[in-house]
């Protein structure tokens, strides 16, 4: 059996310290990679989140409020959003950071935000909750959802324009 001396002329590395530094190495890119795609899916369900609460001000306040709106636009690269109550802008504040992309479907097509375009307003009818007549698709739309993509995540806002119901759906 050979043994080592001591002081010899021991150069390089076993194969098993190699398959171990090589196995240490997978299990850390593996962590970094899903912690990455965690923020990416953390930050459109929160925006997601934070336009259906403002959506569903409006539609709680057109109860009792002077005609409550919610307007939605990209400025900076991020998504904000706008409460108005009878026309004055109430609150401002951003629902999303920049990258993710906002895509709204109405009956009969859909448009993208961007940033400086035309925003997306959304008001409800006082009897019925229902979302109120626009002429134009950004216009007190007749929208039916509000999907946000970022990479591989996506989540949508689905609206019933009949009543107004909406929910978040992973997808």
């Amino acid at each position: 059996m050979r043994t080592r001396r001591a002081g010899g002329n021991n150069k390089g590395y076993t194969l098993v310290e190699i398959m171990v530094v090589v196995a240490i190495l997978a299990v850390a890119l593996t962590y970094t990679g899903m912690s990455i795609a965690l923020v990416v899916t953390t930050n459109v369900r929160k925006c997601a989140n934070n336009m259906n609460a403002l959506i569903s001000q409006a539609r709680v306040n057109t109860m009792y409020k002077v005609e409550p709106s919610v307007t939605f636009r990209v400025s900076g690269g991020s998504i904000i959003g706008d409460y108005y109550e009878g026309g004055t802008r109430k609150e401002s504040k951003e629902m999303g950071s920049a990258g993710i992309s906002v895509t709204v479907e109405y009956d009969g097509g859909s448009f993208t935000l961007t940033d400086g375009g035309t925003p997306v307003n959304i008001a409800f009818t006082r009897g019925t909750g229902a979302l109120k007549e626009g002429g134009s698709p950004r216009s007190y739309t007749k929208c039916t959802a509000i999907r946000l993509t970022r990479g591989n995540s996506a989540y949508s806002i689905i609206i019933s324009p009949a009543t107004g119901k909406h929910e978040i759906e992973l997808g």
